[in-house]
């Protein structure tokens, strides 16, 4: 039996010959990344347009669009880093075994849920007693997603799935980048029902804040 890239045997449910192993994680990540692409898709699909006859109505049509313009421009980066993240993990995969479908298509489940959750965000103003549910519904969606790729990274170590070529802290690196990402969303779901529309700051300098901690962290581990 051909031994795997990257070093390790094949294991049940794990394709058998090099080339084989290729293909099925090439077709993984092509897959992934065309979902991804739908998704952005819908999401501008989702945008108003602006209507007016005159130069001043016409602004005036974009200025009741602002909710929908700024929701669309948070989720298109939310997805951006989201693929992003995805990219620079899986572009190392050797081979894609079953469990590692499945948690990845528990990640695409959450990428074509945003376009949803973001109709949903948007259909009513940060005053109204539904807006922390609302809230809460998208940054659920996040942290799905969140958890996902740390059991899709875990996996992958597990399996000895990442070539050898890999950088040596991929996995761990994945790992702080994810939790980065999910702790300032989870996070703002309790409190958008005291902060409302102020728990939109969470999203925004919690990854930033998140990533700065794990740092300083990972820092301190390495001296001692």
């Amino acid at each position: 039996m051909a031994p795997m890239t990257g070093g390790s045997t094949p294991r049940p449910g794990h394709s058998v010959t090099q080339e084989g192993a290729r293909s099925a994680a090439e077709r993984l990540v092509f897959f992934s990344d065309a979902v991804v692409a739908i998704a952005l898709t819908l999401l501008a699909i989702e945008l108003p347009v602006p209507r007016g006859a005159t130069g001043s109505a016409l602004l005036d049509s974009l200025g009741e669009g602002f909710p929908e313009y700024l929701a669309f421009g948070i989720s298109f980066a939310v997805i951006f880093l989201l693929w992003n993240g995805h990219h620079r993990l899986y572009r190392y995969l050797t081979d894609a075994p079953p469990a590692l479908v499945r948690w990845n298509g528990l990640w695409l489940f959450s990428i074509v849920l945003i376009p949803f959750v973001t109709k949903v965000l948007t259909e009513g103003s940060s005053d109204e007693p539904s807006f922390p549910y609302r809230f809460g519904l998208y940054a659920v969606v996040q942290v799905l997603s969140g958890v996902a790729t740390l059991m899709a990274a875990r996996v992958m170590g597990r399996e000895g799935v990442v070539d050898l070529e890999a950088p040596g802290d991929l996995l761990a690196h994945s790992r702080r980048r994810t939790f980065a990402f999910l702790v300032p969303f989870a996070l703002s779901i309790p409190l958008a029902f005291v902060l409302h529309a102020w728990a939109y700051v969470v999203w925004g300098l919690g990854p930033w804040l998140t990533a700065t901690v794990l740092r300083a962290l990972a820092r301190r581990r390495a001296r001692s």
